[in-house]
């Protein structure tokens, strides 16, 4: 073997052993790149019910039969819960209201409370509910008279389009009084709600 030979192999093998710790020392990029990659949200938690709150708004004619044509308002807020709100599922819930109504020398106020429950398949809505009036006040033909935990029931049906609703709602109160007879109360209206989307609680970080 000649001298240049033997340098040639000497040089290569000095080479090989002085670039070979630098190669080894660089870190591999997919181990690199994946550590800074972050995953999907977490998914919503099996079994745990969505809710939704809303400010509402009702309105519409208020009867006394035999006695009293006129109408009613109300303000009050709303909590719906479901299973699963993209889907047709049972939904229940409760409301509460600041509610007057008005006639021909006639009107009344009352705080109501009311549980309900029905049906839902997106956008469509059908429920009933029953409550009591927390406190009742009427005037009606020149009397007047106050009562608590009078009774109430509802039946709704509308369009539910998870932030806002449109219900069609008809409603029989038995407004129990002292200071008067008891009267029977028909309201017929549309209630309009508007509030968060249904969501459902965070799963909790381990």
């Amino acid at each position: 073997m000649g001298k240049r030979s033997v340098v040639a192999v000497s040089l290569a093998l000095t080479l090989g052993w002085v670039t070979r710790p630098v190669l080894a020392a660089e870190p591999p990029r997919v181990a690199a790149e994946a550590t800074i990659a972050t995953g999907p949200s977490a998914p919503p938690v099996r079994g745990e019910l969505w809710s939704r709150i809303s400010v509402k708004v009702d309105g519409g004619v208020a009867i006394v039969p035999g006695q009293s044509l006129g109408g009613y308002a109300r303000l009050g807020a709303d909590l719906a819960l479901s299973a699963d709100p993209a889907r047709a599922r049972w939904v229940w819930g409760i409301w509460d209201a600041y509610e007057g109504w008005f006639g021909d020398d006639a009107g009344g106020f009352a705080i109501p409370f009311v549980f309900f429950a029905g049906y839902r398949a997106p956008p469509f809505v059908a429920t009933l509910g029953g409550g009591l009036n927390l406190l009742t006040i009427n005037h009606l033909a020149d009397d007047t008279g106050a009562g608590f935990l009078s009774p109430r029931g509802e039946v709704r049906l509308g369009l539910d389009f998870g932030r806002a609703f449109v219900l069609a709602t008809s409603e029989v109160q038995r407004r129990w009084m002292w200071g008067r007879d008891d009267i029977t109360l028909v309201q017929a209206g549309i209630a309009v709600g508007y509030g968060t989307p249904f969501e459902q609680r965070a799963e909790p970080a381990r």
